[in-house]
């Protein structure tokens, strides 16, 4: 969950006191090496969480996996979600690209990989990473949300959500997860943690099989 998630974590707490959600654990990393590139960071992150965050998480505590080998991690893949903020959700759409085996809900906040002008190609790309993955549009839940107009990451994130809904064999525009895979809301917290929690209230009840 990276890029300001930690901010929101009574968030979850309070859903759970109130029976929203099951108890969870949340793993607020960060994607960022000190004097390297953001951009470079958020697009090369899968790799250190694919090999080294989720096995030593998941060997450390009482989860769903029952081993941390490749096998292990891809059977308990529907117990396992990733988002994050801003840069963070940037992130998370190149961690789609490359966790499949390793996770199934994303929640992208107030960001795409697209920044508007390039959206069907990104949406392209992403749909490809799909089937480059065997996996199929049963396999994956995608909750995006963003801050409305005034959100920075309005423009783009937008975008590339009406691009991805024209590859329908791929993304599945929906209501709620029995129907599709993909759902997009917009709140009135602009760019900010705040629509981060609202996103998070909102997508959390949705998640996990």
């Amino acid at each position: 969950a990276p890029g300001g998630f930690s901010t929101t974590q009574f968030v979850p707490d309070a859903m759970i006191e109130q029976g929203r959600i099951e108890p969870m654990f949340i793993v607020c990393p960060t994607y960022m090496i000190p004097g390297v590139d953001e951009f470079w960071c958020a697009a090369n992150f899968s790799y250190e969480l694919n090999n080294y965050l989720i096995p030593a998480f998941e060997s450390t505590y009482n989860t769903y996996a029952t081993d941390v080998t490749p096998e292990g991690i891809r059977a308990s893949r529907t117990h396992r979600a990733f988002g994050g903020f801003s840069m963070g959700s940037l992130c998370t759409w190149n961690v789609f690209g490359s966790s499949l085996d390793q996770i199934a809900y994303y929640m992208p906040c107030c960001g795409g990989i697209s920044f508007g002008d390039d959206a069907g190609i990104m949406a392209t790309m992403l749909a490809q990473k799909v089937a480059d993955s065997g996996y199929t549009k049963d396999d994956f839940f995608i909750y995006a949300g963003c801050g409305g107009e005034g959100d920075v990451g309005y423009k783009g994130l937008t975008a590339q959500i009406n691009a991805m809904k024209e590859i329908p064999d791929t993304f599945v525009y929906c209501e709620n997860f029995r129907d599709g895979n993909l759902y997009y809301t917009q709140c009135s917290g602009g760019h900010s943690p705040k629509s981060v929690e609202l996103i998070m209230y909102m997508a959390l009840p949705t998640f996990f099989d």
